[in-house]
Protein backbone atom coordinates (compact mmCIF):
# COMPACT_ATOMS: atom_id res chain seq x y z
CA UNK A 1 0.00 0.00 0.00
CA UNK A 2 2.93 2.08 0.64
CA UNK A 3 3.70 2.19 -2.91
CA UNK A 4 0.07 3.29 -3.80
CA UNK A 5 0.47 5.89 -1.33
CA UNK A 6 3.58 7.34 -2.98
CA UNK A 7 2.15 7.21 -6.61
CA UNK A 8 -1.04 9.25 -5.08
CA UNK A 9 1.42 12.11 -3.14
CA UNK A 10 3.25 12.43 -6.74
CA UNK A 11 -0.17 13.23 -8.37
CA UNK A 12 -1.10 15.49 -5.42
CA UNK A 13 2.65 17.19 -6.44
CA UNK A 14 1.31 17.74 -10.03
CA UNK A 15 -2.38 18.32 -9.05
CA UNK A 16 -0.98 21.33 -6.70
CA UNK A 17 1.92 22.17 -9.43
CA UNK A 18 -1.50 22.36 -11.89
CA UNK A 19 -3.36 24.42 -9.21
CA UNK A 20 0.08 26.72 -8.92
CA UNK A 21 -0.05 27.67 -12.37
CA UNK A 22 -3.66 28.30 -12.93
CA UNK A 23 -3.12 30.57 -10.04
CA UNK A 24 -0.74 32.74 -11.84
CA UNK A 25 -2.55 32.71 -15.25
CA UNK A 26 -5.72 33.70 -12.94
CA UNK A 27 -3.87 36.45 -11.48
CA UNK A 28 -2.01 37.63 -14.58
CA UNK A 29 -5.65 37.27 -16.34
CA UNK A 30 -7.07 39.62 -13.45
CA UNK A 31 -4.39 42.06 -13.97
CA UNK A 32 -4.91 42.34 -17.80
CA UNK A 33 -8.71 42.93 -17.41
CA UNK A 34 -7.89 45.78 -14.93
CA UNK A 35 -5.14 47.06 -16.47
CA UNK A 36 -7.32 47.49 -19.65
CA UNK A 37 -10.14 48.89 -18.18
CA UNK A 38 -8.30 51.53 -16.55
CA UNK A 39 -6.74 52.30 -20.45
CA UNK A 40 -10.72 52.58 -21.86
CA UNK A 41 -11.60 55.03 -18.74
CA UNK A 42 -8.54 57.34 -19.15
CA UNK A 43 -8.97 57.42 -22.94
CA UNK A 44 -13.26 57.84 -22.52
CA UNK A 45 -12.42 60.98 -19.73
CA UNK A 46 -9.73 62.30 -22.41
CA UNK A 47 -12.26 61.81 -25.23
CA UNK A 48 -14.98 63.81 -22.93
CA UNK A 49 -12.34 66.56 -22.65
CA UNK A 50 -11.96 67.22 -25.93
CA UNK A 51 -15.52 66.68 -27.13
CA UNK A 52 -16.43 70.12 -25.19
CA UNK A 53 -15.05 72.71 -27.20
CA UNK A 54 -13.52 75.53 -25.01
CA UNK A 55 -14.05 78.59 -27.22
CA UNK A 56 -13.04 76.71 -30.97
CA UNK A 57 -13.74 79.30 -33.49
CA UNK A 58 -11.92 78.50 -36.42
CA UNK A 59 -13.55 75.82 -39.08
CA UNK A 60 -10.29 74.02 -39.82
CA UNK A 61 -9.59 73.80 -36.28
CA UNK A 62 -12.92 72.05 -35.29
CA UNK A 63 -12.45 69.81 -38.32
CA UNK A 64 -9.27 68.67 -36.98
CA UNK A 65 -10.37 67.81 -33.38
CA UNK A 66 -13.50 65.93 -35.00
CA UNK A 67 -10.63 63.64 -37.08
CA UNK A 68 -8.97 63.65 -33.74
CA UNK A 69 -12.06 62.19 -32.06
CA UNK A 70 -12.70 60.00 -34.10
CA UNK A 71 -9.28 58.43 -33.86
CA UNK A 72 -9.73 58.33 -29.92
CA UNK A 73 -13.04 57.11 -30.45
CA UNK A 74 -11.91 53.72 -32.42
CA UNK A 75 -9.01 53.23 -30.09
CA UNK A 76 -11.95 53.35 -26.93
CA UNK A 77 -13.32 50.69 -29.53
CA UNK A 78 -10.08 48.63 -30.08
CA UNK A 79 -9.58 48.59 -26.02
CA UNK A 80 -13.26 47.37 -25.31
CA UNK A 81 -12.51 44.84 -27.54
CA UNK A 82 -8.84 44.04 -26.46
CA UNK A 83 -10.71 43.88 -22.96
CA UNK A 84 -13.60 41.70 -23.45
CA UNK A 85 -11.10 39.06 -25.21
CA UNK A 86 -9.00 39.60 -21.91
CA UNK A 87 -12.67 39.24 -19.88
CA UNK A 88 -13.32 36.03 -21.72
CA UNK A 89 -9.25 34.68 -21.13
CA UNK A 90 -10.01 35.86 -17.20
CA UNK A 91 -13.16 33.62 -17.80
CA UNK A 92 -11.74 30.87 -18.69
CA UNK A 93 -8.60 31.27 -16.38
CA UNK A 94 -10.80 31.34 -13.39
CA UNK A 95 -12.55 28.11 -14.69
CA UNK A 96 -9.00 26.09 -14.63
CA UNK A 97 -8.40 27.13 -11.34
CA UNK A 98 -11.35 25.91 -9.92
CA UNK A 99 -10.86 22.70 -11.72
CA UNK A 100 -7.26 22.43 -10.43
CA UNK A 101 -8.38 23.15 -6.90
CA UNK A 102 -11.05 21.18 -7.12
CA UNK A 103 -8.57 18.10 -8.69
CA UNK A 104 -5.40 19.13 -5.91
CA UNK A 105 -8.54 18.97 -2.70
CA UNK A 106 -9.62 15.66 -4.44
CA UNK A 107 -6.07 14.29 -4.31
CA UNK A 108 -5.46 15.34 -0.68
CA UNK A 109 -8.26 13.85 0.25
CA UNK A 110 -7.05 10.71 -1.76
CA UNK A 111 -3.68 10.31 -0.04
CA UNK A 112 -5.26 11.51 3.56
CA UNK A 113 -7.39 8.27 3.41
CA UNK A 114 -4.80 6.11 2.02
CA UNK A 115 -2.51 7.27 4.75
CA UNK A 116 -4.84 6.58 7.25
CA UNK A 117 -6.13 3.05 5.94
CA UNK A 118 -2.15 2.32 6.33
CA UNK A 119 -1.47 3.61 9.34
CA UNK A 120 -4.82 1.43 10.48
CA UNK A 121 -3.19 -1.54 8.66
CA UNK A 122 -0.07 -0.76 11.24
CA UNK A 123 -1.62 -0.66 13.96
CA UNK A 124 -3.24 -3.79 13.54
CA UNK A 125 -0.20 -5.89 12.29
CA UNK A 126 1.42 -4.78 15.77
CA UNK A 127 -1.44 -5.39 17.58
CA UNK A 128 -1.73 -9.05 16.35
CA UNK A 129 2.13 -8.70 17.01
CA UNK A 130 1.56 -7.78 20.75
CA UNK A 131 -0.99 -10.65 21.32
CA UNK A 132 0.81 -13.39 19.74
CA UNK A 133 3.63 -12.56 22.21
CA UNK A 134 1.38 -12.14 24.58
CA UNK A 135 -0.23 -15.77 24.11
CA UNK A 136 3.43 -17.31 23.45
CA UNK A 137 4.50 -16.13 27.29
CA UNK A 138 1.40 -16.43 28.31
CA UNK A 139 1.65 -20.50 27.15
CA UNK A 140 5.80 -20.71 28.50
CA UNK A 141 4.80 -19.70 31.31
CA UNK A 142 2.09 -22.54 32.03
Amino acid sequence: MQSKIQRYIKLLERAQSDYDTATEMLASAQQQVSALAHQVAELQQYADQLSTPEGVALAQQMLQRRQYLAQVFRAIEQLNGQQEAAEQALARAQHRWREARAQMKAMEQLVKKYQQAQLEQDAQAEQRSLDERAAWQYQTRQ
